[in-house]
């Protein structure tokens, strides 16, 4: 690295000269309109000029710089690599201005405490957006690369123009890649790593857990994918974890847990305002599934917990009613079921309770009559019940929600969901997927029989298994679309026709035989019927004509 860095200084000292006498009178250089000494300048600090210039490569010449604050100003072009003969520097901003790349000659300051490349780097670039010489940086404090879209994206507004920050259409990105490096774990020293709105692709490393000094991690917005590393539990000194919006998958790890410090108010990290929506934990709009692991509830001083649109799934655990500094819980838009604990109700500092859009079942437990689930004026009174399986009788506080010349409708659409007191005629099931829920045991003898007598079909009712593409689907219990299409059915059995609450039969492209029957008449609220591309013969039943409610029929490539 030596010789490298001499060979530069040659270079630049052939090449630009030293072409000024500095106010001190040292032999000087220009850079952006001003003489600074070569040999004495330590300090460079031309931020906020709105300065519309270049950084040149002569800035390689002030070896004895430790500070550079360029922030705030229009400047365009590379970062020039002689950036790296710096090598004193423990402090650079660089952020709002338009420039192209991060050169790996960076990583030869490995003096800095402080970088700031936030809305920085605008691109085109080639190679690694984020160069693995930045884990050469084991001094660093604060790191932030946030909002500079290194990655390539698609922006479907532009039509045939999108391109990406490699220059190249979207669909031929291989010369570049914006990935969060490994070598970002040598980083040991970090307390701030924002690295948002990047359009970063790949995986969070697991090596991030050796940052056990971060205070504060920055992800979302980007494309980050696989699983969130059971290693991020090592970060217990985090105050706040934003990984929203990217298409992160798996469960959320049990490891969470660990991250006591998540939510403590600290006057330099984490200082939100009382009125602030500013959540320490963040992981909403991603692609997570499995459970909300019970070890969540050591996060005794979270606020804001945010975990809306994903596609977590099991019960809602009661360990959440220990987390009794909470103020703010999303949870909408999931695939939770069981039912409400009563230990919410503890969370006496609740102002936000949205629980919208999942499968919850059963009653609304009183103990919820507790704590405030909406806020004094309940602006989202559709967030906190509605779109699930909840069942009356509703607490009286819920019914009568609001004041009596304003009142709210807190519950919203729900379809109760009794099990596991089934109403009549409904036998609850406790297989996965469909535990915890009722379903009519007629419909279900159907399907069983739709297995019995064909070979291509086997499982269970509810987990049909066939060579063919298969979907079927339950509105309150009851079958209400029956798609068994290519499924090599030879035969179905005569009690189809008393499903009465099918609104879609598919049974085309098999191998059917007979005629259709008069009982296609029992099915009275049918509007989609597709008997296509079967052996069917006789005559058409005039009892299909009598069902007002159809308007889809293809009986066609048969042998009527």
């Amino acid at each position: 690295m030596i010789n490298r860095i001499t060979a530069l200084l040659l270079f630049i000292g052939l090449t630009w000269g030293q072409d000024c006498i500095a106010p001190d009178g040292t032999e000087g250089i220009e850079l952006m309109g001003e003489c600074y000494s070569i040999e004495n300048t330590t300090v460079i600090d031309r931020s906020w000029e709105n300065r519309v210039d270049t950084i040149s490569p002569g800035i390689g010449l002030l070896t004895s710089l430790t500070y550079l604050d360029l922030c705030c100003n229009q400047l365009t072009g590379d970062i020039p690599s002689e950036i790296g003969l710096l090598t004193n520097l423990t402090y650079m901003d660089l952020h709002w201005n338009q420039l192209t790349v991060v050169p790996p000659e960076i990583g030869f300051l490995t003096n800095l405490t402080y970088l700031d490349l936030h809305m920085a780097v605008t691109g085109p670039h080639t190679g690694m957006a984020i160069p693995i010489e930045l884990g050469n940086l084991t001094n660093l404090t604060y790191l932030d690369l946030s909002d500079n879209e290194l990655g390539c994206h698609n922006y479907n507004w532009l039509g045939s123009w999108q391109t990406d920050n490699c220059g190249t259409h979207c669909d031929d990105t291989d010369e570049c890649s914006a990935e969060i490096p490994p070598e970002i774990g040598n980083l040991t020293n970090l307390e701030y790593l924002f690295l948002a709105d990047n359009h970063l692709s790949g995986d969070i490393p697991s090596s991030i857990g050796n940052l056990v000094n971060l205070r504060r991690l920055s992800l979302w917005d980007n494309d980050l994918s696989g699983s969130i590393p059971l290693e991020i539990g090592n970060l217990t000194n985090l105050h706040l974890l934003w990984l929203r919006e990217n298409q992160l998958t798996g469960e959320i790890p049990s490891t969470i847990g660990n991250m006591t410090n998540l939510g403590v108010h600290h006057e330099e990290y984490f200082s939100p305002g009382p009125d602030d929506y500013w959540p320490a934990l963040d992981l909403s709009i991603n692609q997570l599934t499995g459970p909300i692991p019970s070890e969540i509830g050591n996060l005794t001083d979270l606020e804001y917990m945010v975990l809306w649109d994903n596609q977590l799934s099991g019960p809602l655990p009661s360990e959440i009613g220990d987390m009794t500094s909470l103020i703010y819980l999303d949870l909408r838009y999931n695939e939770l079921n069981g039912e409400i604990p009563p230990e919410l109700g503890n969370l006496s500092q609740m102002s936000c309770l949205w629980l919208a859009h999942n499968n919850l079942r059963g009653e609304i437990p009183d103990e919820l009559c507790n704590i405030d689930v909406c806020g004094s004026q309940c602006n989202n009174s559709s967030y906190v019940f509605s779109g699930n399986n909840l069942c009356p009788p509703y607490p009286q506080c819920f019914e009568e929600f609001g004041i009596p010349t304003y009142p709210i409708s807190i519950i919203g659409y729900q379809e109760c969901n009794l099990y596991p007191d089934c109403a009549d005629g409904y036998t609850g099931i406790n297989i996965p997927p469909h535990d915890g829920y009722c379903y009519y045991e007629t419909d279900l003898d159907v399907l069983q029989e739709f297995i019995d007598i064909n070979e291509s079909l086997s499982g269970e009712p509810l987990n049909i298994e066939t060579g063919g593409s298969i979907s079927i689907y339950w509105h309150s219990g009851r079958l209400y679309s029956l798609n068994l299409p290519n499924s090599q059915l030879t035969t179905y059995p005569e009690s189809i026709w008393n499903l009465d609450s099918l609104v879609r039969l598919d049974l085309q492209d098999n191998q059917l035989t007979g005629s259709i029957p008069s009982g296609i008449g029992n099915l009275t609220i049918l509007n989609q019927l597709y008997l296509n591309d079967n052996n069917l013969t006789g005559s058409i039943p005039p009892e299909l004509g009598e069902l007002n409610n159809i308007y889809t029929i293809d009986l066609s490539r048969n042998q009527f």
